[in-house]
């Protein structure tokens, strides 16, 4: 095999084990970078879409609820809360929507272990993939020709968050209907009462418009490789 200049240097970094798996590749050559959300612009979505709406909140020490008592089919006693349909003025007071820099994390399960990755805080996640097979096809050569060895090592979150890439995501910019259901017919609880427990908190992932999900197709490809570290053996 007619090695390039490029190969020339990773075997170098390999031989002084700068170079030692996947991802350490990625890191030494910079061929990944770091996916997150962007708070400050999520935030900026945030105050554009509420514009400083206020909300109806009941106050503390009273209920949007009245408590009702009525009777089982086995006529035992059961009570159940009701909304209450007219609050009055000095039971509830006017606060605006609160923004939470936070997001679920993404979690993917890969050979019976679940890993769980923030893109709060940022995930590490490859580039190009196209430079990936470059190394792993160097890595294999070296392999046939006995020049490194193999041995295995755990599998961590960052090299599963390699294969993590970002898509088109719908922004949500609100939360769902809280939802009710009379005489089986479903209502929405603005219907009932606009009086709220408490003022809407709203999750900076409702407001991107991206999402990052695993390519299980890289996955696949780089199997053989994961969980494995080399060293420079006769090079």
């Amino acid at each position: 095999m007619k090695l390039s200049k490029h190969q020339k240097v990773i075997i170098e970094k390999i031989i002084n084990g700068d170079v030692f798996d996947l991802q350490s590749y990625l890191q030494v050559f910079d061929k990944c970078h770091i996916e997150k959300y962007d708070m400050v612009a999520l935030r900026k979505s945030f105050d554009e879409s509420e514009k400083g709406k206020e909300y109806k909140v009941i106050k503390e020490g009273y209920s949007i609820f009245t408590p009702t008592t009525t009777q089982t089919t086995f006529g035992l006693p059961l009570t159940s809360n009701l909304p209450r349909l007219n609050i009055p003025e000095n039971e509830y007071e006017l606060k605006t929507a609160s923004f939470i820099p936070a997001a679920p994390t993404k979690k993917y399960k890969y050979e019976d272990t679940e890993y769980e990755l923030d893109f709060c805080t940022g995930v590490s996640i490859i580039s190009n993939f196209d430079e990936v097979i470059d190394f792993l096809t160097l890595w294999s050569y070296l392999k046939q020709e006995a020049l490194i060895l193999e041995v295995n090592k755990p599998i961590d979150t960052a090299d599963i968050g390699l294969f993590f890439e970002s898509v088109s995501s719908q922004p949500l910019t609100a939360e769902p209907e809280i939802n009710m259901e009379i005489d089986g017919k479903p209502i929405e609880w603005s219907n009932i009462c606009d009086v709220l427990l408490e003022a809407p908190r709203r999750f900076a992932h409702q407001y991107s418009d991206k999402t990052w999900v695993i390519n299980e197709e890289h996955l696949l490809m780089c199997k053989d490789f994961l969980g494995k570290k080399l060293f420079a053996q006769v090079l």
